[in-house]
């Protein structure tokens, strides 16, 4: 992967060894160099309109990683307009191969990633951390939830790491307190204060929180109909003074 990664390398270099012998043979280029080009634009015209659909730096890098592969289906292509005679469709045996090449990687990474749970739920959820305190044998992170899309989910708060000296808190699953708001029924959005505590169970009780050794809190969105699949979970952010 680390030699495909870096393929646009021999690409770049195709294009400058098609650019001097056509200068050499004193040929025109407009065609062979549009032939050469043009999969290039047409993938990378696609990776941008989904991009910008889902700007996720995970899908990012799978597409990064995906599309190098397509140089391989330009061979293809320039095999099948060399077993040939030369015709009027040179050009298409040329660039159709990677076109399509190009197409169906970026739709083996594309359709998964936009049926996933993580493109339906993005902009579903936003967890603010207002404060973190250390009480004793227990964490606790005053926090609100803000709902954006209506649902039925039920929220767990997953261990809260806080590592330092080499020492792991190892916390157990946090402990949700609702606030005024109450927790979230069937449909609502909005804003939704609660409160999560994390018992300590091997960190000594007088040591200090160092803000950057603390993991963001996070909150479980599981599907209340199927509480035992998590189907999105929401990252915080932490306050700016660490507490």
């Amino acid at each position: 992967m680390w030699s495909v990664s870096y393929l646009w390398i021999a690409y770049a270099c195709g294009l400058a060894v098609l650019l001097v012998k056509g200068a050499m043979m004193k040929q025109s280029l407009g065609l062979p160099v549009l032939a050469y080009i043009l999969p290039a634009l047409v993938s990378a015209g696609f990776v941008g309109i989904c991009l910008a659909i889902y700007p996720n730096e995970g899908f990012r890098g799978d597409l990064v990683e995906g599309l190098p592969v397509v140089l391989v289906f330009y061979v293809f292509g320039f095999l099948w307009m060399r077993l040939r005679k030369a015709d009027g469709f040179c050009f298409v045996r040329a660039v159709l191969p990677p076109i399509f090449g190009s197409l169906m990687i970026l739709a083996f990474v594309a359709v998964p990633a936009f049926n996933s749970n993580a493109f339906r739920y993005r902009n579903a959820f936003r967890f603010h951390v207002l404060k973190i305190a250390n009480e004793k044998s227990t964490d606790v992170a005053e926090t609100v939830l803000e709902i954006r899309k209506p649902g039925h989910y039920r929220f767990t708060a997953p261990a809260f790491g806080i590592y330092d000296f080499g020492l792991d808190s190892a916390p157990e699953e946090g402990k949700i307190t609702w606030g005024a708001a109450g927790e979230p029924k069937e449909g609502a959005t909005g804003s939704f204060p609660l409160s999560i505590r994390w018992h300590k169970t091997n960190r000594p009780v007088e040591m200090p929180i160092a803000a950057d050794s603390i993991c963001p809190p996070m909150l479980e969105v599981r599907d209340a109909g199927a509480p035992e699949t998590v189907i999105y979970t929401v990252v915080s952010q932490l306050p700016r003074d660490g507490k």
